[in-house]
């Protein structure tokens, strides 16, 4: 199962701080963490409700005392679907290509669209002055406190993608076949069959051969938490087929005193069936249970 993943997906689950501030944040809290980020910085003009005790006045720049980062963070359309839904994973990917719409001392974050790291290169330079923040009374942002790369592995790309056997499958099964011989003219063979099929997804396919891909792991370094059931996964499946002779002629039900050429004809006449039913398909994407 040859497929690939991205090495640039974003680092939340292994980066305490971040997932601690993003955790934080989603309760309600306030996290130094985005103060230092996004110090000198409106995530929200035009925009009422980032100072809690003046609500009615419009946001101004991040100063981490009166603008906290996470209210802003909590108010953005950028962010607020993301943390309110606990999906951090999005978060950490927005805060890594936020390319700065805010005014403020600092104006917009420099750089290009849709590169990564503006925001924490920003913040690894300083704010104001090489060395760190000269903001009075604002958070400290030290010079090297947000690498380039300390939410993506390798912010200079897009993507980074890594080929492997990066899936895997099992099939588990029961098989009972039953067989009725002719008897009274009907004969029948059913099999019933029990299953179980189980797999972790390929996120990428060299072939693009439309086996089952996901968008990305939940986590790239351990990708059996998303072992699930397949796709094709079928839990119980019958199969029946037979014949039945009809009770016609010499001998049988109808027609039974019958003879000659009429007999000839309406004797070992023959009906078969087939019955197969089976459960559906599991939802996609349907955690293993």
């Amino acid at each position: 199962m040859y497929g690939w993943f991205d090495l640039n997906t974003p680092n939340v689950f292994y980066n305490t701080a971040l997932f601690d501030a993003l955790d934080r944040t989603r309760r309600g809290e306030n996290a130094e963490l985005f103060d230092q980020m996004f110090l000198g910085l409106n995530l929200n003009p035009n925009v009422r409700g980032c100072e809690p005790a003046n609500p009615t006045a419009l946001c101004g720049p991040v100063n981490g005392t009166t603008q906290r980062g996470s209210q802003h963070l909590r108010l953005s359309t950028t962010f607020r679907d993301a943390l309110a839904n606990g999906d951090f994973v999005t978060a950490a990917n927005s805060l890594n290509y936020y390319n700065g719409i805010g005014s403020g001392p600092a104006g917009a974050v420099l750089g290009v669209g849709g590169e990564r790291g503006n925001v924490l290169r920003r913040a690894n330079k300083g704010f104001n002055v090489p060395g760190g923040t000269a903001i009075a009374g604002a958070p400290v942002v030290p010079a090297g406190l947000f690498p380039e790369n300390w939410i993506s592995a390798n912010p200079q790309f897009n993507q980074a993608s890594y080929w492997t056997n990066s899936g895997k499958s099992n099939y588990h099964s029961l098989q009972i076949q039953g067989t009725v011989r002719p008897t009274h003219g009907l004969s029948l063979q059913s099999t019933y069959i029990w299953s179980r099929s189980l797999e972790t997804p390929l996120v990428g396919s060299a072939l693009g051969s439309g086996l089952n891909t996901v968008p990305s792991f939940t986590d790239p370094t351990d990708r059996d938490k998303d072992y699930a059931l397949s796709p094709n996964h079928v839990t119980h499946d019958i199969r029946t087929f037979g014949t039945f002779e009809l009770p016609l002629g010499p001998g049988k039900l109808l027609f039974n005193n019958s003879s000659g050429v009429v007999a000839r004809l309406i004797e070992g006449w023959q009906t078969s069936f087939i019955i197969n039913a089976s459960t559906g398909h599991p939802p996609a994407s349907q955690p293993l249970t």
